[in-house]
């Protein structure tokens, strides 16, 4: 493969990518006159290489680091290229090994091939309620690199971290006058070989740019649970925020480093947005990497974690039976088969939470405990237990 070659199999793609980061890249290819292959033998690699997972204790590390392309060859392992078919591979072994309890993207990234990102964020995203999974960012998470951030369940920054470039870049190539070969375009396909130097063609590529770009700011909005609105008037407009200004925008959770992110995974902490599940995906994924349903409780499940927990906060040891049998006669008053509304349960807790307040009790409620039984309370009636 000549030179001139490997530049032109980098033009055409739809990139999520800083632009210096491009043209850097090309500049890199152009250098390389004798081609990746001849580069990959000089310098002793064999292609693909490994993915660079590291265990940390139970935590695995999946490095997410410089220009991201689709697939894996001897162009990017020469030049020590991250992929998206690598990266995909790295991530669902670590999700399926028994010996990693939880997973850290460490991303520094300009973006990079738009191809397989999507499927990349998704697969992250399927992971959640699986195993934690949460994204470092110490150097940059621009464009693309952005979007597969933003599928983990939290976002940790330095304060130094750039953020954003929210958006798609076509890359088209000029028509050369010296060329020898000529095109002849089917007349029934008039936008197959659409000319960047027309304004009919311009507009055309500006469509395909603005469709792709509203795929990965839906994306970004549903992974982050905020609007698509949100996104383009707060995540920089296609610009880069700071660490601290990507938090208050919402595009980062907290500041943090990469030590103290797996320091907190491997005493068990959960990241802040572990339960959410991603759009589109299911609420959690089989150590197998398919996705399979939650578990649901059963009603009675639902109602015995419910007593027990009124018990535990509010009642001793008396009360606790006394609780029973109060409910033990409600349940008798319906027939065979038949079993009382969710709302009373609601109805009975929320009296059982009033009661306590007011110190009509045997054991009143502290203030703490009248807060953690009121939001036990609110997350039944949105059904989380």
């Amino acid at each position: 493969m000549t030179d001139g070659l490997v530049v032109q199999a980098m033009m055409g793609p739809a990139w999520a990518m800083q632009p210096e980061a491009l043209e850097s890249l090309l500049a890199t290819a152009r250098r390389q006159g004798a081609g990746p292959e001849a580069l990959a033998a000089k310098l002793g690699r064999t292609l693909p290489g490994a993915a660079g997972v590291t265990m940390r204790g139970s935590v695995a590390v999946v490095p997410v680091v410089g220009p991201i392309f689709r697939y894996a060859d001897a162009f990017t392992d020469a030049l020590g290229l991250t992929t998206t078919e690598e990266t995909a591979r790295a991530f669902t072994s670590a999700m399926e090994s028994a010996a990693v309890r939880s997973v850290v993207l460490e991303i520094d990234s300009p973006g990079g091939e738009l191809t397989g990102m999507n499927e990349l964020a998704k697969l992250i995203a399927a992971a959640r309620g699986s195993k934690p999974v949460l994204a470092y960012v110490g150097g940059m998470a621009a464009s693309g690199a952005y979007w597969l951030a933003s599928a983990a369940d939290e976002i940790v920054a330095d304060e130094t971290a750039m953020l954003g470039s929210v958006g798609v870049v076509l890359t088209a190539r000029r028509k050369d006058p010296q060329s020898a070969v000529v095109e002849i375009v089917s007349s029934q396909s008039p936008r197959k070989r659409l000319d960047a130097e027309t304004p009919a063609g311009q507009a055309g590529l500006q469509e395909l740019a603005n469709e792709l770009a509203g795929i990965f700011v839906r994306s970004i909005a549903g992974y982050r649970g905020v609007s698509e609105q949100h996104v383009l008037e707060r995540f920089g407009k296609g610009g880069l925020l700071l660490g601290a200004k990507a938090v208050e925008a919402g595009m980062v959770d907290r500041i943090g480093t990469l030590e103290g992110v797996i320091a907190e995974l491997q005493q068990g902490r959960k990241p802040k947005r572990a339960s959410a599940t991603a759009p589109g995906a299911a609420a959690s994924v089989s150590t197998s990497g398919n996705r399979t349903a939650a578990p649901v409780k059963t009603e009675a499940q639902l109602e015995a974690e419910t007593l027990a927990f009124i018990n535990r906060t509010m009642r001793g040891k008396d009360g606790a039976e006394a609780e029973e049998q109060e409910f033990q006669q409600m349940r008798a008053r319906f027939a065979p088969g038949q079993k009382p509304k969710r709302r009373s349960m609601a109805e009975i807790m929320a009296a059982e939470v009033e009661e306590a307040a007011d110190g009509d009790s045997q054991t009143p409620l502290s203030n703490e405990d009248e807060t953690k039984t009121l939001h036990f309370i609110e997350e039944v009636l949105k059904g989380a237990y």
